[in-house]
C-alpha cells in the first residue's frame, strides 16, 4: 500500500535521532503493529478485495493487476487495448528503474515478526483468500 509506505516514511523521520537505524527490522516491526492496532483513518480498514468484489461477492472489475508483477500485468493489460488505455499504461512502463528500486529494498516479508504477520494477515485476511496470497505466519488466520 503506497499510503502506508508514505506514513511509515514519516514516522521515521519524525521520530529519529542519532541511534535510531531507520531501516531496521523492529523500527519497521513497531510501526506495522501500532498502524494495524490502531490505524489513522478509517479508510485504512479498507481491503483491496473491497473495490473487485461487491457486497454480494460478486467480481466487478475485469482485470486485477499485482504488485508483484506490475510491469508484467500492465503490458498484457496493453495487448487488450479495449480500454485505450495506451498512453497512460506506456507512461508507467518508461521507467523501470521503479521495478528495479522495489527489488532492492532493505526490508522484506522476511523482516517481518510473526506477531506482525499475524495483525496483516487477519487485517487482510480477504484480500489474501480473493487473490490467492499464501500466509506466511505461524497462526492460521480466519476469514472474518
Amino acid at each position: 500500500d503506497i499510503a502506508l509506505i508514505f506514513f511509515y516514511a514519516g514516522a521515521v523521520n519524525n521520530n529519529k535521532d542519532e541511534t535510531t537505524d531507520e531501516e531496521s527490522p523492529d523500527t519497521l516491526n513497531h510501526f506495522l503493529q501500532n498502524f494495524y492496532t490502531d490505524p489513522p483513518t478509517p479508510m485504512f480498514r479498507l481491503r483491496q478485495s473491497d473495490y473487485v468484489y461487491n457486497k454480494t461477492g460478486h467480481k466487478v472489475l475485469p482485470h486485477i493487476l499485482k504488485f508483484e508483477n506490475l510491469t508484467q500485468e500492465l503490458k498484457a493489460l496493453l495487448a487488450i487495448d479495449r480500454y485505450n488505455l495506451s498512453d497512460v499504461i506506456q507512461f508507467f512502463l518508461a521507467d523501470d528503474d521503479d521495478d528495479e528500486a522495489f527489488r532492492q529494498k532493505k526490508l522484506g516479508i522476511q523482516d517481518l515478526s510473526n506477531p506482525t504477520l499475524l495483525l496483516i494477515e487477519k487485517h487482510y485476511a480477504r484480500d489474501f483468500d480473493a487473490f490467492n496470497y499464501s500466509r506466511r505466519s505461524t497462526a492460521a488466520v480466519t476469514n472474518e
